[in-house]
């Protein structure tokens, strides 16, 4: 980057074209792709302050589908938030010579890190051509109010301490921070996506699509190793020679595979913290977003119940969001293991056909589910609603038939979990019972070799699992769409 000073003023856009700044950066960041006529700022709140212009601002946003924050900052902060605020619109103070001049925005596009060197944004001039810039240097202009006043007396205490030119920029942020750390900088407003969005526009913002592309690429490298380090085993076994290098190059492949398991972790829940915090949002958006109208017929029991549910789905979501993901991992290099034994498709045709049952006996598992959420439901509702009214009920109701309908109801609740749990351990046992299917096909068909035969047990044992992976994923499943229609309307 080129050292020479940068002018700023001529980076940043005119009060006046502050709409069409607006309107451009959403289009560029791909918050907002449909073209919308910019609608110019009044005369009147050309000379205005940040608070004033903010309710213009937010109204433009809202217009485009966005979501315009007004953000303040410590001085301390205030670099990292210029390189990590993008996108978002910055107010640049007038110059100390010229108070009076008309309000100037920078409009940042992107924050990023140069390799081994500072930080800098890529801002977006007013004649549509993009500029890196220091971070440091837009955190100097923006803080230049709150710091100018102070900076002579630093400067001379600084001069009569001796502190050399070196070291002097580094003390005399030090000493600015300390002395005005306390105190907030309003900048400017960042453009987010609207609550209300879409649900992948949110995730493209955050980026939550990175996690799964690397959660891909982990699972891939992990299940390589595991196929390499069963092939070593195999071969000593059926050889009857364990040679040391063999030994530790086992071993190796062993802790190589420690970085990537920890890699996979910490991307699952990377990605559960992501989908978490865009389904929080959506769910407080919706919740203030209700018609009275739409909710007025519900009970306290109602509400009740659509609150643990959608903690439900969120703590569902953030355990298993990348449990598919990492089954058809295991699925396809247990397919691959598979095809080189002796018995080849028939076998690969095998474990997709025992697939396919699966998921049509957790169709069966989740219709007969629903009907057992519906009443859990119910008796929620009625007894909450019998809590809230029991004086009614001691006033009106005859005292033998308080709990005729709560018996009738625990009964039919009761018969229905324990086929609900029936069927749960049924799906279970099919993919435990994969195993036994697989290695009773390998043993009758057998092999023309026995390191053949060995690859199709090692394949059996990738496919039983992948098949328990895929079974977690699908009960998961099940119980995200047993609790999205209470979540759904929000």
């Amino acid at each position: 980057m080129s050292q020479h000073p940068v002018d700023l003023t001529a980076l940043a856009w005119p009060v006046a074209r502050l709409d069409e700044a607006i309107e451009l950066l959403a289009r560029r960041t791909g918050l907002g792709s449909v073209f919308h006529e910019a609608q110019s700022l009044p005369p009147e709140l050309h000379q205005a302050g940040l608070a004033a212009l903010g309710q213009w601002v937010q109204a433009t946003a809202d217009r485009l589908g966005l979501e315009a924050e007004p953000v303040a900052v410590s001085l301390a902060e205030l670099d990292d938030l210029v390189h990590q605020t993008a996108p978002a619109i910055l107010y640049l103070p007038p110059a100390l010579n010229n108070p009076t001049a008309s309000s100037l925005f920078l409009v940042l596009l992107a924050g990023r890190r140069q390799w081994l060197g500072p930080k800098a944004v890529s801002l977006l001039g007013p004649d549509l051509r993009v500029r890196r810039v220091q971070a440091k240097v837009i955190g100097d202009a923006l803080s230049r109010p709150l710091v100018a006043p102070h900076l002579a007396a630093v400067d001379r205490l600084l001069a009569e301490a001796g502190v050399g030119e070196i070291r002097r920029e580094r003390a005399r942020q030090a000493l600015l921070q300390e002395q005005l750390g306390g105190q907030a900088l309003e900048v400017g407003w960042l453009l987010r996506p609207s609550p209300g969005s879409s649900l992948w526009l949110q995730a493209r913002h955050t980026r939550l699509w990175r996690y799964p592309l690397i959660l891909l690429g982990a699972s891939l490298v992990l299940q390589g190793l595991t196929v390499v380090t069963w092939w070593i085993i195999g071969r000593g076994s059926l050889t009857g020679q364990f040679e040391w290098a063999w030994l530790v190059a086992w071993a190796l492949l062993l802790f190589t595979a420690i970085p990537f398991q920890l890699l996979v972790a910490w991307t699952q829940s990377q990605f559960a913290f992501g989908v978490g915090a865009i389904f929080k949002q959506r769910l407080l958006y919706g919740a203030l977003k209700l018609k009275p109208d739409d909710i007025r017929h519900q009970g306290t029991g109602q509400f009740l119940g659509r609150i643990m549910e959608s903690e439900a789905v969120e703590l569902l979501a953030l355990n298993g969001g990348l449990t598919v993901l990492v089954a058809i991992v295991q699925l396809a290099t247990a397919s691959w293991v598979l095809r080189q034994g002796g018995n080849g498709w028939p076998l690969v045709g095998l474990l997709w056909l025992w697939l396919v049952v699966i998921a049509s006996y957790s169709w069966y598992y989740y219709r007969h589910s629903q009907t057992w959420i519906d009443i859990y439901r119910r008796m929620t509702n009625d007894l909450v609603e019998r809590m809230v009214g029991h004086r009614t009920r001691l006033a009106q109701e005859a005292i033998q038939n308080w709990h005729v309908d709560e018996d009738r109801d625990l009964a039919r609740y009761l018969d229905l979990s324990t086929r609900r749990d029936r069927l749960g351990l049924g799906l279970v046992n099919l993919a435990g019972w994969w195993l036994v299917a697989g290695l009773a096909y390998a043993f009758i068909v057998g092999a023309a070799s026995v390191s053949q035969l060995a690859i199709t047990f090692g394949g059996v044992l990738l496919a039983s699992q992948a098949l328990n992976t895929a079974t977690r994923g699908i009960e998961q499943a099940v119980q995200v769409g047993l609790s999205w229609g209470q979540v759904q309307p929000l």
